[in-house]
């Protein structure tokens, strides 16, 4: 039977247990902090924050390069016969174009199969999940990649975001619209739409409530479901508020969900307490 790996970048935020139960192979982001550098998922995402509030800067990411994705296929394929790599979507990093590049050598030619994620974060790692449990079941390579892209477009994946500040500081906001919102305590939730990050709805009042607000919309918006995982994500969310969303999913008919505090590339534009529930939506 065909040995296949199944691999992503750091970004795709899943917890380590699942990491280690699908046997999904991870290339490291590199988070830049000043004049330092860390490897992603080597030191807890608090210190980003820390950062920020002690220098007033955004800590900044560095996408996975050529040479790095080529000297990680050629590690991996020295133990199995194909590598699957599901990439942060295009219009969100541009990790999967420097992938693009790095398999443009020709030893690696038929050994590696590239799919676009057309999203971010835990949505990322769903896929990887779903392609895990496909190599189980005995499938080759390409008929995997067929059934991953066939269901991206089955994901529910949305952030609640409690502050703008970090979006301001990344550009991706004006400081005059991030001021605005924060007075007013309305709390943007971010969509992914067509491969890129857009901003839906707008939920008011303190975060207590709106955390509830949002996951009542998500159940409304996405009422059937693929019942065997949910992925509550988030960046250093009050534990008992998470437990809650967690109780809350299981209560709803989810057979399995896990936690995950998210890594260095969704922690450093969505900024502290950014919450989400992914899963495969069922229509």
């Amino acid at each position: 039977m065909e040995r296949i790996a199944i691999s992503s970048e750091t970004a795709l935020d899943l917890p380590k247990e699942l990491l280690e139960e699908c046997d999904i192979h991870l290339v490291p982001f590199t988070i830049i902090m000043g004049e330092e550098q860390y490897v992603d998922l080597t030191f807890p995402p608090r210190k980003i924050y820390d950062y920020v509030d002690l220098t007033g800067k955004l800590a900044k990411t560095s996408a996975v390069n050529e040479f790095a994705y080529q000297e990680f296929f050629d590690e991996l394929l020295k133990s199995y016969d194909h590598v699957i790599h599901i990439a942060l979507g295009d219009r969100i990093s541009s990790t999967y174009s420097h992938a693009v590049e790095a398999l443009k050598d020709p030893r690696f030619e038929g050994k590696v199969t590239l799919i676009n994620s057309h999203t971010l974060s835990s949505a990322v790692g769903l896929q990887c999940v779903y392609a895990s449990k496909l190599v189980k079941e005995g499938l080759g390579h390409e008929e995997i990649a067929k059934k991953v892209i066939e269901r991206q477009d089955k994901i529910q994946v949305s952030f609640l975001i409690e502050k703008l500040d970090y979006l301001a500081k990344g550009g991706r906001c004006t400081k005059i619209l991030a001021f605005g919102a924060n007075i007013l305590r309305i709390h943007p939730q971010l969509i992914v739409e067509e491969g890129a990050l857009t901003v839906g709805k707008k939920f008011r009042g303190p975060l207590s409530k709106v955390l509830y607000d949002y996951v009542d919309d998500v159940e409304k918006t996405s009422p059937k479901f693929d019942p065997d995982l949910a992925i509550v994500t988030h960046t250093v969310m009050p534990e008992d508020m998470v437990e809650k969303v967690k109780e809350r999913c299981l209560e709803r008919g989810f057979k399995r969900v896990v936690t995950v505090e998210a890594g260095g590339a969704v922690a450093i534009h969505c900024g502290p307490h950014a919450f989400s529930v992914i899963y495969y939506r069922e229509d």
